[in-house]
């Protein structure tokens, strides 16, 4: 066997393993890491930024409000008036924020459209 596959402590073989930013190889019989990188997805190192357009509507869950009015930096009249008013919503950001609000957006009735701002 290679050195660069087992563990060092318990010689048994190590797995690639991606965990949150973390990755390497790990041993789960001593569950511990033995060889350590940072890792990170390609959502979080796009440079680009998008914008994010959607109409709710009705008003969502009071979790699912808190959340964009938090996301969307709107408080709760303004948000119901855009619902009332049928007015679309936009948000430009990057990558992961985008995907972060789509995940709560995912949870409502509606449709969105996601175009990149790309910066030459």
């Amino acid at each position: 066997m290679n050195d660069y596959l087992v563990c060092p402590k318990c010689q048994k073989l190590v797995k690639s393993k991606i965990q949150e930013r973390t990755s390497g190889l790990y041993c789960s019989t001593c569950d511990e890491w033995t060889v350590v990188t940072s890792h990170f997805s390609a959502i979080e190192t796009d440079p680009n930024q998008y914008t994010l357009t959607f109409q709710l509507t009705s008003l969502p869950p009071k979790q699912t409000l808190k959340t964009l009015s938090h996301k969307l930096k709107l408080n709760y009249i303004t948000i119901k008036n855009k619902i009332d008013k049928k007015h679309d919503f936009i948000f430009k950001g990057n990558a992961s924020d985008v995907l972060e609000l789509i995940e709560v957006l995912d949870n409502t009735d509606n449709t969105y459209l996601i175009e990149p701002n790309f910066y030459y």
